[in-house]
């Protein structure tokens, strides 16, 4: 029964923190919107596990006769959702819908196999198999989690080395208004990857499902509610802009003379013009440091002192100034001012009226189309 109620505790423990992802607005839309999808994949394998044991124990065996055992496919989520989450987190490009993506996929076929394997043996085989594998293991099941520990450890690895080189230039990303620091995830990746070191020889040499179920829960809800906490809650990590500033001064980056502040502020306003970086929503202070060679606290430091904006003030600009372009030769009737903020870079209409009023003389997008077209 103890697993039972591990398993239940745990997919309720799931769902509510999927839930508070989903109305959650704030740090990172994208983010709360990955780690939503990644507690939903966890509740729904907590279910999976009740339902599977529960018939187990009490010999109902008639309930699990399409059943398969799926539940490793969303432990195999685990990884890239993480990975996609310390990209978002890290203000870099989520590409989600890309063919390169589907090797993302390439460590589902062993579990996809058996699946589709255990479904062609006959139901009393299959009764048997899932009764010997959950009292005492099975060959198949210490194969596939291997594989589960394998990609899970990958991407572990991946994700700290993403981390680690922003570290190198620094542990403040900027979303619109607001900083976090980020050193936290540091910490979050060593201790799984310890806790995967650990628990690995412990599953294969203790060798039954109802073991490594009770270990992988409990590792789940320490390191998920840990995440948690502090994305969302923002325990350690929130900063407001006063506090960025204080952080910046505090760097040990020199403070820029006046020909080199001048120097890269060329360099960077060259970088926005040729290659149209804000057209992408996903443009970020990081990914523009990154990408001209300016440290991240200069470029910051330069805005600030020569042209007195942030960095999301500085890109919304040549958005609002494309924008304006744009409307400006609507090259077909069919073009909608929707389709112009997208292209322009803004992620939503009201930030895009928002911006596009405060570099217009306070006109909407369609009060600026008609006052030019009344002065032609």
């Amino acid at each position: 029964m103890l697993i039972e109620y591990i398993s239940i505790a745990s997919g309720i423990n799931f769902l509510l923190l999927a839930l508070v992802q989903l109305f959650k607005k704030e740090p990172n839309p994208k983010s709360n919107k990955i780690l939503f999808i990644l507690f939903m994949f966890m509740a729904v394998y907590c279910s999976l596990v009740v339902f599977h044991f529960t018939a187990i124990e009490h010999k109902n065996f008639a309930s699990l006769r399409y059943y398969t055992p799926i539940d490793g496919l969303f432990l195999l989520s685990m990884g890239p959702c993480l990975y996609l989450y310390i990209l978002s987190v890290l203000n870099k490009p989520t590409p989600i819908f890309k063919l390169r993506n589907l090797l993302h996929l390439f460590s589902f076929i062993p579990y996809i196999g058996f699946c589709i394997y255990f479904l062609t043996l006959p139901f009393q085989q299959r009764i048997d198999w899932l009764i010997r594998d959950f009292h005492f293991g099975s060959t198949e099941m210490n194969w596939l989690n291997g594989v589960i520990y394998l990609q899970t450890i990958t991407y572990v690895l991946l994700c700290y080395r993403l981390v680690s080189m922003q570290l190198k230039t620094t542990g403040i990303i900027q979303f619109e208004k607001k900083a976090f620091d980020i050193t936290w995830l540091n910490l979050y990746l060593i201790i799984t990857f310890c806790f995967l070191i650990v628990t690995l020889p412990l599953c294969f040499i203790i060798d039954n499902e109802r073991t490594s179920i009770i270990i992988g829960q409990l590792a789940m809800d320490i390191q998920f509610l840990y995440m948690f906490f502090k994305w969302t809650l923002h325990t350690d990590s929130s900063f407001t802009k006063d506090d960025t500033d204080k952080l910046t001064n505090k760097s040990n980056t020199l403070k820029l003379n006046e020909d080199l502040a001048d120097n890269q502020l060329l360099k960077l306003q060259s970088y926005m013009e040729e290659l149209k970086p804000y057209l992408n929503e996903a443009c970020s202070i990081q990914t523009v440091s990154e990408q001209t060679g300016i440290p991240f606290h200069q470029l910051s430091n330069v805005l600030n002192c020569k042209l007195q904006k942030t960095f999301p003030e500085y890109v919304n600009e040549y958005r609002a100034l494309a924008a304006q372009q744009m409307l400006l030769s609507m090259y077909s009737d069919t073009t909608t001012i929707e389709s112009i903020a997208a292209e322009c870079g803004f992620g939503s209409k009201s930030n895009f009226n928002r911006t596009f009023k405060k570099y217009s003389n306070n006109l909407t997008p369609t009060e600026f189309i008609r006052q030019h077209k009344a002065n032609e």
